[in-house]
């Protein structure tokens, strides 16, 4: 199986290690930065009970030199969606398929338009990992789970041939019953709770633990989960509640991407966030006071200090 990973991120060089070690032929597409290091020191995926370390690693910076693969793992950050979308166009054939990671719910639906439905993967990704250096990822937390489905639902040889290899190389992998369920369900949360810790740059410990955020993160969902209702996600009545329930139980020192890279000074995915809700309940008429707020405070930050 040939793959290509499209952005040498945490999720991109964490999936994209685990196949390559079970026999996959893996190329990384990066910046010139990340390349190098690739291919003169190898990945190194620190996992939480081994150290995975490949020192041979094919990486590029020119999708156009690796010619058409089987899968393209599309992880690059929500910023870079767009100018990468289409400069993969030279490693899509008849038969690619395009497992989209990103945590919010834009990228799949530009990928059907440029390369059609029938060629993409939605997927919800539950790895918590970050980029330690250029070629060097580690997982900070014990989940490892994928969910991922074609747009339409349907559950072809070539999506289940592909949730066998990911299990083959440890990674928890199941097919969506509703793909589109599936993606809102992650981004109802995750794209509320970067909201709120990003704005108060703070651990999910410190936002629990007090009243007044807690509260602004389930407001921030309310809205989240009203807008992609509207949008046909057919999520479950109480989700806001299974979220809320979940929160209390998860790990203190919880972060989001978007609060480590305010806090690194690093561009945000905020607009791909907040605003896509914004925008989204602007064109369906839905109000996000919520997170129009967040949006409007954190633009500032948006491209980085």
């Amino acid at each position: 199986m040939r793959v290509a990973v499209m952005g040498a991120g945490a999720l991109g060089c964490y999936y994209g290690a685990r196949l390559q070690r079970m026999g996959a032929d893996v190329t990384y597409i990066a910046r010139a930065r990340t390349v190098g290091v690739l291919q003169q020191t190898g990945l190194t995926v620190d996992m939480m009970q081994e150290t995975l370390h490949l020192p041979d690693v094919s990486a590029t910076t020119d999708p156009s030199e690796v010619g058409p693969v089987d899968v393209i793992i599309f992880a690059t950050k929500l910023y870079d969606v767009d100018d990468a979308a289409r400069a993969m166009a030279p490693m899509i054939g008849p038969q690619t398929h395009v497992l989209s990671l990103q945590n919010g719910v834009y990228t799949e639906e530009l990928l059907a338009e440029l390369y059609g439905a029938g060629h993409v993967w939605g997927a919800q990704s539950m790895l918590p990992a970050q980029v330690v250096a250029p070629g060097h990822v580690r997982q900070i937390a014990s989940i490892d789970r994928l969910e991922f489905g074609r747009l339409d639902n349907v559950q072809d040889a070539a999506i289940t041939g592909f949730r066998d290899r990911l299990e083959q190389a440890g990674v928890w992998a199941l097919l969506a019953e509703n793909t589109l369920e599936c993606l809102w369900r992650k981004f109802v949360m995750v794209g509320s709770y970067a909201a709120v810790s990003t704005l108060v740059r703070a651990r999910l410990g410190k936002v629990r633990g007090c009243p007044e955020s807690w509260q602004l993160y389930r407001e921030l969902m309310q809205e989240a989960f009203a807008v992609g209702q509207a949008k046909g996600a057919g999520m479950a009545d109480d989700l806001v509640d299974q979220h809320w329930a979940d929160g209390l139980k998860r790990d203190p020192e919880v972060e989001t991407s978007m609060q480590f890279d305010r806090e690194r000074g690093a561009r945000l995915e905020l607009d791909w966030f907040s605003g896509y809700i914004v925008r989204e309940g602007e064109r369906l008429g839905i109000p996000t006071p919520c997170h129009r707020v967040a949006w409007m405070a954190l633009k500032p930050w948006a491209e980085g200090s």
